[in-house]
C-alpha cells in the first residue's frame, strides 16, 4: 500500500498565509504520531509531501519526502500526484475551507482518502452548522448562535470564536458587555464569529473512529484551556483520562455518527463536562487532533493500522495498556 501525507499545517503558507507558531507545533505532533505508528505496519510505503519550511520535521527511516514547488498551485501539484498512490491522508485545518477543498479534490481524482466525504467536513468545518445539525438529531450542544450588533449581554461570560477556527485560534473569553464590544469593534467581519456562553465545567476532547454511521470510542481527553488576557489557550491534552460514565460517552458518539453518517476515519470531538447539564458538544473536528499523538503511547492502539482497515472492514481494537499521557501544546502561563 502506497500512501500520500500530505501535511499542509506544519508548512503553513500554501495559500500565501502563515500558520500560527502553536498550530504548526500542533500540526507537526499530529504528522509525527501519524509517522510513529504507520512504521509498525506492514507492506507501507509512505510519502509525506510538505515544502521547505517543514524540512525540521523528522521523518521515520524508510519515510519519502515529496518537495512542493512553492511557485505552484499546490492543489493541482498534488492532483498530479494523486493517481500513483492507493490512499491519501490529509492533515490540514478546516479554516478558510483548506479541508473540506482537499477533500472535494480526492473525490474529484477518485482517490481513496483517509478523510470523510466533503459534505461531512463542510458541515463540521463551521461550528454553527455542525451545532445546527446536532440539535436537529436531539444531542446536547452548547448555545450558539452567530455573532452580530444586535447581541445582547446578559451578564455571564460569554465566548466569542472563529466560525471555522481551529483549536483555540483567536478565541476570546470575555466577562464584560464592555469587553464584547471591544473585541467586537477589532473584527473584521462580525459574521466570521460565533458567540458562546462560558460554561463551567472540564473541557474534554473523545478520540473516535467513524464509519457510516458506526463510531468507535478510542479514549476520553482532558483538555487544559487557560484564558490569558481574554484570549483563550490551550495549554495541554491529558490522552486517555478515566471517566465515570463511559457508557453515556459511547452513546454520545454513536448518536453524533447517526446524525452525520458520512464521518469517516479519525474523528475528534470536543465537549464540555458542565456541572449542571452533563455533556454538551461544542464542536466536531474531523481529522487528527493535538490528542492522536498521545493515543498510541497511552493506549497502545494502533490507530493508523485501524484507520486503514476500514477500506476493507471494522476497526477491531483493545487497549493493550492503559495510562495517561500529556501532550504539551503551549508553555504553562506563569503568576
Amino acid at each position: 500500500m502506497k500512501i500520500l501525507i500530505f501535511e499542509f499545517v506544519t508548512g503553513g503558507g500554501f495559500i500565501n498565509q502563515p500558520m500560527p507558531v502553536e498550530l504548526c507545533h500542533e500540526g507537526m505532533l499530529m504528522v509525527q504520531g501519524l509517522l510513529q505508528e504507520i512504521k509498525f505496519l506492514a507492506n507501507v510505503d509512505v510519502w509525506v509531501y510538505c515544502d521547505y519550511r517543514s524540512m525540521r520535521l523528522q521523518l521515520p527511516e524508510g519515510v519519502n519526502r515529496v518537495l512542493a514547488d512553492e511557485n505552484k498551485d499546490i492543489y493541482q501539484q498534488i492532483s498530479q500526484r494523486l493517481c500513483d498512490f492507493d490512499v491519501f491522508w490529509p492533515i490540514a485545518p478546516e479554516t478558510d475551507g483548506v479541508l473540506s477543498d482537499l477533500a472535494k479534490l480526492a473525490v474529484s481524482c477518485s482517490a481513496k482518502m483517509c478523510l470523510s466525504s466533503p459534505g461531512a467536513v463542510a458541515v463540521c468545518s463551521d461550528k454553527l452548522k455542525t451545532i445546527q445539525c446536532l440539535q436537529a438529531n436531539n444531542i446536547a450542544v452548547v448555545e450558539t448562535a452567530v455573532l452580530s450588533l444586535s447581541y445582547r449581554f446578559t451578564g455571564q461570560k460569554v465566548v466569542i470564536k472563529p466560525v471555522d477556527g481551529v483549536g483555540c485560534e483567536q478565541s476570546y473569553q470575555l466577562a464584560s458587555e464592555q469587553e464584547v464590544f471591544e473585541v467586537m469593534n477589532r473584527l473584521v467581519c462580525l459574521e466570521d464569529y460565533i458567540i458562546q456562553p462560558y460554561i463551567e465545567g472540564k473541557a474534554m476532547s473523545l478520540s473516535c473512529l467513524f464509519k457510516n454511521g458506526r463510531a468507535w470510542l478510542l479514549c476520553c481527553n482532558e483538555q487544559v484551556v487557560r484564558a490569558q488576557n481574554k484570549r483563550l489557550e490551550l495549554q495541554k491534552c491529558i490522552v486517555n483520562i478515566p471517566v465515570n460514565d463511559l457508557q453515556k460517552i459511547q452513546r454520545l458518539v454513536q448518536q453524533i455518527a447517526e446524525a452525520l453518517p458520512e464521518l469517516w476515519g479519525y474523528i475528534g470531538i470536543d465537549v464540555i463536562d458542565s456541572k449542571q447539564e452533563g455533556l454538551l458538544v461544542l464542536e466536531i473536528n474531523p481529522r487528527l487532533t493535538s490528542s492522536y499523538a498521545g493515543i498510541f503511547p497511552a493506549t497502545g492502539i494502533n490507530v493508523a493500522e485501524q484507520t486503514l482497515k476500514m477500506f476493507s472492514g471494522q476497526p477491531q481494537f483493545d487497549k493493550l495498556q492503559n495510562q495517561q499521557v500529556e501532550i504539551v501544546i503551549k508553555g504553562e502561563i506563569s503568576g
